[in-house]
Formats: structure tokens, C-alpha cells, sequence
């Protein structure tokens, strides 16, 4: 089953590869490669966050979205804001 999304402009896209900033892998993936790393994987204003924190943070929402019944390999959507807010 695939979720309806609405892709980046393909001009968009080709400049973020072309800088690094994608690499065409799965955020969980990447994650998962630094977990427990102090290194800094978000910075927003004054707000930094490592890797490791990042990790617990997405650990935390799996478990609260197991505890509402997602069940491992369904399919959830998690819109979230463009700031470092951990709810």
C-alpha cells in the first residue's frame, strides 16, 4: 500500500542530493547508524538535539503509537511541524 504524497519539485530534489542533504535512505536507516552517537543531528534555534536524544525521542512515539494499537509494518503518517518539538 503506498500513501499519497505530494513529491519535491525534481529541481528541489536534484540540488539536495547534489549537496548531501539527501542520500536517499530511510530516515530510520540513518538513525539507526547513529544512535549512539553525542554528535548533533538537529538544531533548531536554540535548541540542539543528538543523535542519541533523537533516537529515544522516535523510540518514544513508536511505543505511544503501539499503545494506540499500530501494529510493526502497518503503515502510520506523522505530520509534524518543521521545528524540534518532541511530544
Amino acid at each position: 500500500m503506498t500513501i499519497p504524497f505530494t513529491r519535491w519539485p525534481e529541481a528541489f530534489a536534484r540540488r539536495y542530493r547534489e549537496k548531501g542533504y539527501w542520500q536517499d535512505l530511510p530516515l530510520t536507516h540513518i538513525l539507526t547508524r547513529h544512535a549512539d552517537s553525542d554528535a548533533l543531528a538537529i538544531i533548531d534555534g536554540d535548541r540542539h538535539y543528538t543523535y542519541r536524544q533523537f533516537h529515544q525521542a522516535v523510540n518514544n512515539l513508536a511505543s505511544a503509537l503501539q499503545a494506540q494499537g499500530i501494529k510493526r509494518g502497518e503503515t502510520a503518517l506523522v505530520q509534524l511541524g518543521n521545528v524540534a518539538e518532541f511530544y
